[in-house]
């Protein structure tokens, strides 16, 4: 997480908001291009270059699918703060970026999440692609009683081809001790999940830029990432080991399976309260997570019509619940290729009933925060 820091305490609390929101918009939007024409650069070949709150902008061609090195560093720290970035993306997708910046106030001199001058990133990208990088140091800040620049950088940048990272397979397990990049080649089509108890983060990023990550580990799941594969295709996968109190890395194990063997366990799904007349969209979790290639459609039952009916919702994709009258009955949902339920209470209200209740939650929520519950 980038934390800026800019600003010394003696500034007023309006400049370190216009600081922030700016420090925001730098690294979160597309950064525009000031000159029309974006030279080439070479991979491998490093390139310095000195900018006052600009921009500059490079062409790189990909020259075969793979993995490939962001690196980026801040040669000098003029002034008190400084902070620069380099990105490559296309027109449709991000594929990296290096942020790098200082704040040298002797007040957080040991503080090390004020200082990142020099960073690298791994990106996966496509042969053929012609990819924007870009290179853009501060802009002039705005809504603040006094103008604030950033001082003038020098970074120093360099993208190389990656040809070390170890390759998963499926069926197999490995280990991690931090953060580490793999690379998954498969030669035929299909469904993969990997999975750890151990590991806090699993993402992956295809050729196109496309990034997606595993799902969290909370209640005793596993971290959980799945996906479709096409042969031929490349994909790196980033996973992220667990830590200890002190924040040292531990050795973490993580599992790489076919997701159409892993067999459906758990449904997820809480109790339902619907308002007289109106109706509440119902999205089951069915875990282990990867196991969604390998089930059917679920079916959903209502005990008693007479109180709530089910239907789906093609435009939404979901199932709806509909109050029909006020009174509880039971929802059945079934998974038919393992035959696993879920039943959970559906209760109808009238609005009268709803709006008391969310009162005493509310006071509930007051009393429980004042006295610490």
């Amino acid at each position: 997480v980038f934390y800026p820091k800019l600003i010394r305490r003696r500034k007023s609390m309006k400049k370190l908001l216009s600081v922030a929101l700016a420090i925001v918009m730098m690294f979160s939007i597309s950064i525009i291009a000031f000159a029309a024409d974006k030279p080439a650069i070479e991979l491998g070949k490093e390139y310095t270059v000195t900018l006052d709150n600009t921009t500059l902008e490079y062409t790189l061609t990909i020259p075969e699918d793979g993995a490939y090195r962001l690196s980026g560093s801040l040669l000098d720290q003029k002034g008190d703060m400084g902070m620069a970035s380099v990105t490559v993306s296309d027109d449709n997708s991000s594929f990296s970026l290096v942020s790098l910046y200082y704040w040298n106030d002797p007040e957080f001199a040991d503080m090390p999440i004020f200082h990142n001058t020099e960073d690298e990133d791994i990106f996966m990208a496509k042969k053929g692609s012609k990819l924007t990088v870009s290179v853009g140091s501060g802009e002039p800040l705005f809504d603040s009683d006094e103008e604030i620049k950033f001082p003038e950088v020098t970074v120093k940048f360099k993208i190389a081809s990656v040809t070390d990272l170890r390759e998963i397979k499926i069926g197999e397990s490995y280990t991690v001790n931090g953060e580490e990049y793999f690379l998954f080649k498969p030669t035929e089509n299909g469904f993969i999940d990997i999975w750890s108890h151990q590991c806090q983060n699993i993402s992956v990023m295809d050729t196109d830029g496309s990034i997606y990550t595993g799902y969290s580990g909370a209640d005793g799941f596993p971290v959980d990432l799945f996906f479709e594969y096409k042969a031929g295709e490349i994909y790196g996968i980033c996973v992220e080991s667990n830590f200890d109190e002190n924040g040292n890395n531990l050795d973490s194990v993580f599992h790489v399976v076919d997701a159409k063997t892993i067999q459906p366990d758990i449904i997820d799904l809480e109790d339902i309260t619907v308002i007289w007349g109106d109706y509440e969209y119902v999205s089951p979790d069915i875990y282990p997570l990867g196991s969604f290639y390998n089930c059917s459609e679920l079916e959903y039952t209502i005990e008693n019509e007479k109180v709530a009916t089910v239907e789906y919702d093609a435009e939404s994709d979901m199932y709806v619940i509909h109050g029909n009258r006020p009174g509880k009955t039971t929802l059945t949902v079934t998974e038919p290729n393992s035959g696993i339920t879920r039943e959970v209470e559906v209760e109808v209200i009238t609005r009268t009933t709803s709006f008391f209740r969310s009162i005493f939650e509310f006071i509930s929520n007051i009393f429980n925060f004042v006295f610490g519950r």
